[in-house]
């Protein structure tokens, strides 16, 4: 079994390489095939990103030992990445970038503006149980 500072650096290694992932996608967008899916790509990289958000979340938690805290350490790992994804596209369409996914071209994106602020509070109360389950872990009795 690999030890924690080892998992950590994997942690922090694919972190760093899904942003160097989003950052050569944004890069590359306008020349790829003459510019003709430049929207698609935006959305691509913000999805890689969202990845990297979730990494370096869990590089940047303590495990615990109790099966219950490292679920929750991963849920609120997983809900931060999507809650960066959807939070992002959503402010990246509204000022005009240019965003090509599924909720877009059925022209839903403006209704659905609550959907972030919504996933973005459902990861707080996720990091907040996690935190709570990891202070009952390291609680002396």
């Amino acid at each position: 079994m690999i030890s924690h500072r080892t998992a950590r650096r994997v942690w922090y290694v694919l972190s760093g390489v899904c942003m160097a992932e989003t950052v050569g996608m944004l890069t590359l967008a306008p020349y790829w095939n003459g510019g003709a899916s430049v929207g698609e790509f935006h959305a691509l990289a913000l999805f890689i990103a969202a990845a990297g958000v979730m990494f370096l979340l869990l590089a940047s938690t303590e495990p615990g030992t109790a099966l219950s805290t490292r679920v929750n350490r991963y849920m609120f790992a997983l809900m931060g990445g999507v809650a960066f994804n959807v939070v992002a596209t959503w402010g990246l369409w509204a000022i005009g970038y240019p965003m090509v996914n599924g909720t877009i071209q059925r022209g839903l994106m403006a209704e659905n503006y609550w959907l972030g602020p919504v996933i973005l509070a459902y990861a707080v109360v996720v990091w907040m149980v996690y935190r709570h389950a990891l202070a009952k872990e390291t609680k002396p009795v």
